[in-house]
This record gives C-alpha cells, sequence and structure tokens, in this order.
C-alpha cells in the first residue's frame, strides 16, 4: 500500500513539473536560436554583406531601419563582436536581448558601447524587429546614442580640472608659507584632496592674508 502511495506521488509530482521543464526547455532552444541569429549578424559584418544583414531583419522592421543600416554598412566590412547579456521576454512572440559590443574597421575601433536587439518570431524563424547596432558606426549616429556620456565626461573634466588646480595652489602655499602644524596640514590636504584644501584656505590661509593686511596697511 505505502509502495502504491509513494509511486503515485512520485507520478503526480513528475506530471506537475512536466510543464515547467518543457516550458524551460523551450525558452532555451529559443534563446539559443537567438544568438545564433546575432552570430549571423556578426559573420555578416565581417564578410560586408549587407544583403545578408537586411534578410536578418523582420519584415515588420521601419523602413527607416532598413535604409539606416543599408546606407550606414553597405561595403563595409567590420569585425563585429556582439556579446548578450541581458535577455527580456517581452511576449511569446517576441524578445529583447542587449549586451556590450566592440567593433573593428580599417585605422579605428570601438568598444565599451551598448547595444539592443528586438526578436520576433515569424513562421518559426528569429528576426530583428528593433536595433541601435548600427548606430554606433557613424558620427552622427554615435553622438546621438552615446552624447550623454561624452557631455558627461566633459563636464567632469571641467569641473574636476579647476578643482586639482586650486588644490595643487594650496598644497604649495602650505608648504611655503610657515604655518604651525605644517605636517598636519599637508596630511590634511593629501588625504582630504578638495576638502582638505577648503578648509586650509579658509583656516590657514585667509586668515594669514587678513594677518598679514592689518600688520601692512
Amino acid at each position: 500500500m505505502r509502495v502504491k502511495f509513494f509511486a503515485a506521488s512520485i507520478i503526480t509530482t513528475l506530471l506537475f513539473l512536466l510543464p515547467f521543464t518543457s516550458y524551460a526547455l523551450t525558452q532555451q532552444n529559443e534563446t539559443q536560436e537567438v544568438l545564433k541569429q546575432v552570430a549571423a549578424l556578426q559573420q555578416a559584418l565581417s564578410t560586408g554583406q549587407s544583403d545578408t544583414i537586411t534578410a536578418l531583419l523582420s519584415p515588420n522592421a521601419s523602413i527607416e531601419l532598413r535604409n539606416a543600416i543599408t546606407k550606414t554598412l553597405s561595403g563595409k566590412k567590420i569585425l563585429f563582436i556582439q556579446e548578450i547579456t541581458r535577455f527580456e521576454q517581452i511576449s511569446p512572440e517576441k524578445i529583447k536581448v542587449e549586451g556590450p559590443a566592440t567593433a573593428r574597421g580599417t585605422n579605428w575601433t570601438l568598444q565599451g558601447f551598448t547595444n539592443y536587439y528586438v526578436f520576433e518570431k515569424i513562421d518559426g524563424k528569429w528576426l530583428i524587429l528593433d536595433t541601435d547596432f548600427h548606430q554606433n558606426f557613424t558620427t552622427d549616429g554615435f553622438m546621438k546614442k552615446n552624447g550623454w556620456f561624452i557631455w558627461l565626461l566633459v563636464g567632469t573634466f571641467v569641473l574636476v580640472f579647476p578643482l586639482s588646480i586650486f588644490w595643487l595652489f594650496m598644497l604649495i602655499d602650505c608648504i611655503q608659507r610657515p604655518v604651525n602644524n605644517k605636517v598636519i596640514w599637508i596630511i590634511v590636504l593629501v588625504v582630504f584632496s578638495i576638502f582638505g584644501a577648503v578648509i586650509y584656505f579658509f583656516t590657514v590661509r585667509k586668515t594669514a592674508i587678513q594677518h598679514l593686511k592689518q600688520t601692512n596697511p
């Protein structure tokens, strides 16, 4: 009796898990198919086969996307390496993938940028519905896609450079000026950087200048 009950429990459990196992295997197979299409895109770019690239596009892809890819990549051979680090199941028939990429052409190299691809399943085949990978191969497209990062770098440089000059000026002033606890102040400037320079300016240098003006009116 116990054996029958145990066997029935195992069968029930397997029947319960079967749909989940089947779904997981289906998802894995679809993921592999999408990765194959990404690999086909890489191969087409390396051989300069723009017709093969457009053949990977879904018939539902916008005409603007088709024209942009054809105009940008026609006749160009690009060593393109695309990693996929993120999968998102938008619907049973749509998958979005993203990941970092590296591209290398004649006398130029691009790396550190991220692309996305939206695939849709048509007649059992995964095709590209939308993507932005081609935007990295033109100046306008690259700026449109990555301009915010470039402006961030420029803004950081504009902010950090004068602060670094200020810090260096305060450090030199501390070394040259006859102040009490010189070693401690130098340590403060080195350890706390800009914050230490601001503290030194208001605590030591500004006070010393005011005292000098009072003694030498």
